[in-house]
């Protein structure tokens, strides 16, 4: 479920920047007064910062409160917003009475404000070939950050994981000395000892799914420990670690995968 709130926030994010742009334009409709007409681009203005703002400030919120949900809830944001925002400015488009057909061909007129050399502050005309590649640059990246694939990739990159079933020890050769063990080779360096919230929390979720204790119990001996060790082990390696066949394992990762992404 926090896959769909996380790509949620990134469309609210853009719509609320496109849609709040184009309620300033259209209270400018017919307005001929150049004394309000300066103050609504001064509003346009403060409404250009305060979206930036409204892209900043989150990230660094969950930054503070999360640390460890912060790159996850990044990613959910840029890609939110990169996919949505192509339909936000065609929606923004038609509420100021221009066919979205047209922002893409002709481009916008007073787009972005920019720093003039006389100090004060122009708006940017940005033409329509300009504003096609952006957008279209813009959904194909969105379309990239919000795949549950990446987002585990790089999740789990930030996190050390023991997917790998444990070190054999190797067997002493016919008729010679025994090989030295691990614990004889660095007698100062302790086993990695799984924490019981994490074990927990992984013991809990493939209940949930009707896992069998059995096949939990193997899946922890073979070094599966926590929740992003299960999320980023492929179907083969259950099957390899649980001793489960081909098909039930691919049945096994695809019910983890739901559950992991989309709580179902």
């Amino acid at each position: 479920m926090r896959y769909a709130y996380g790509v949620l926030i990134g469309a609210l994010l853009s719509g609320v920047i496109f849609i709040g742009s184009a309620i300033i334009r259209v209270a400018g409709f017919g307005v001929s007064d150049p004394m309000i007409l300066r103050s609504l681009w001064s509003a346009f203005i403060s409404w250009f910062a305060i979206s930036i703002t409204l892209l900043i400030v989150p990230p660094i919120i969950v930054h503070f409160m999360n640390p460890t949900k912060a790159k996850e809830f990044l990613i959910f944001e840029v890609g939110g917003v990169a996919f949505f925002t192509p339909f936000w400015l065609g929606l923004a488009a038609e509420l100021t009475g221009t066919p979205w057909p047209t922002v893409f061909i002709d481009g916008v007129e007073n787009a972005l404000p920019f720093l003039g050399p006389d100090g004060s502050i122009w708006g940017m005309n940005i033409g329509g070939f300009v504003v096609t590649s952006v957008m279209l640059f813009s959904l194909l990246l969105g379309l990239y950050l919000l795949r549950p694939s990446f987002i585990v990739k790089m999740i789990s990159t930030a996190v050390p994981t023991t997917t790998g079933p444990p070190a054999k020890k190797q067997a002493p050769a016919k008729g010679g000395p025994p090989a030295p063990s691990i614990d004889a080779e660095l007698p100062n360096i302790s086993r990695p000892v799984a924490d019981d919230a994490a074990l927990k929390r992984l013991r809990t979720f493939l209940t949930e799914l009707t896992v069998a204790e059995p096949v939990i119990n193997a899946l922890v001996s073979a070094g599966v420990t926590t929740l992003e060790d299960l999320v980023t082990t492929p179907a083969d390696k259950l099957a390899e670690y649980a001793r489960l066949d081909e098909r039930t394992a691919k049945e096994l990762y695809s019910a983890i995968q739901k559950k992991a992404w989309f709580s179902v």
